[in-house]
């Protein structure tokens, strides 16, 4: 069997900071927007509801470790040595990576500014690689 080199990366994160201040600011606004008394009970409602807005925000668990992933899609977590595969389902958006991680199904995002230029295209061919692989 042939080794693939593998190349590092920097840890993921489990859910961009944008993301969470996103999801917090449009569950706050629609607080605001309900109809005024069109539930029984709805400051009541809205009082209760108004913490699940920090749940983005709590600590998560344990933060995931920088890692090192071949041109195949395998790849190997530096903290733990725990290796993993790269799913056909990672997609890459714009600035934004997301990578399904098996085993497990765990979701890493990776922002093109945590990696250099060449890292960044790397990553790209490989999950281009790894969907075309999946389909044909």
């Amino acid at each position: 069997m042939v080794e693939h080199k593998r190349y590092p990366y920097p840890a993921p994160s489990s859910c961009p900071n944008w993301l969470r201040l996103g999801l917090s600011l449009l569950l706050l606004l629609s607080l605001g927007l309900w109809p005024a008394e069109r539930l029984p009970l709805q400051g009541a409602w809205q009082l209760l509801l108004l913490p699940v807005t920090l749940l983005p925000w709590l600590p998560r668990g344990a933060a995931t470790s920088p890692f090192l992933l071949g041109e195949d899609g395998q790849g190997v977590e530096l903290g733990g040595g725990e290796p993993f595969q790269l799913d056909p389902r990672s997609w890459v958006w714009g600035p934004l990576a997301l990578l399904w991680v098996q085993p497990g199904g765990r979701l890493w995002w990776l922002s093109r500014r945590q990696v250099d230029r060449a890292g960044w295209h790397r990553l790209c061919r490989i999950l281009i690689s790894c969907r075309g692989a999946a389909s044909g």
